[in-house]
């Protein structure tokens, strides 16, 4: 494995941990894509841009999460889909716990997370792992299983 793959997954973690799911980070945007929001984060030789669109009074959202190495993308991850501001929330904590434990569950949350009378599952394939994956994350009320939003997502790196 070399120091570039091996670097990849370290980056991810710790961009996640300082991004969106914690509410830090600095937020600003691509002049060139209005109404983007991203943050990005240094780590060593690595840049990681997370950037996504959430138009205000809108359920629906997308974005992409590139790690580049010396300028150089070697990663990336698509993700789009709607929530519920109520899920929100729930959708953060989710996917906080897996960046803190430091797991690929498809870059998003564990398979099975509850909070405030919701329940975040994510469906991936554990035998994809983070070079290739895709999958699709849901939250749903406990008291009556009612849907408050989900998102697919995939991605992939782009090493030879």
């Amino acid at each position: 494995m070399s120091t570039i793959t091996k670097g990849i997954l370290p980056a991810f973690f710790a961009a996640m941990q300082n991004g969106y799911a914690n509410d830090s980070g600095e937020k600003t945007t691509i002049q060139a894509l209005p109404g983007s929001k991203v943050t990005k984060f240094q780590s060593g030789n690595f840049t990681v841009t997370d950037c996504w669109f959430a138009p205000e009074n809108v359920l629906h959202s997308s974005g992409f999460t590139l790690i580049a190495h010396k300028d150089i993308p070697v990663w990336t991850m698509s993700y789009q889909g709607w929530y519920h501001p109520d899920a929100i929330p729930c959708l953060k904590a989710a996917l906080r716990s897996a960046y803190d434990q430091r797991k690929f569950f498809g870059g998003r949350g564990e398979a099975f997370f509850s909070c405030d009378s919701m329940a975040y599952i994510n469906h991936f394939d554990p035998q994809n792992d983070w070079l290739d994956f895709r999958g699709r994350e849901e939250i749903f009320r406990l008291d009556g299983g009612m849907r408050l939003g989900c998102h697919e997502y995939h991605g992939q790196a782009l090493l030879k």
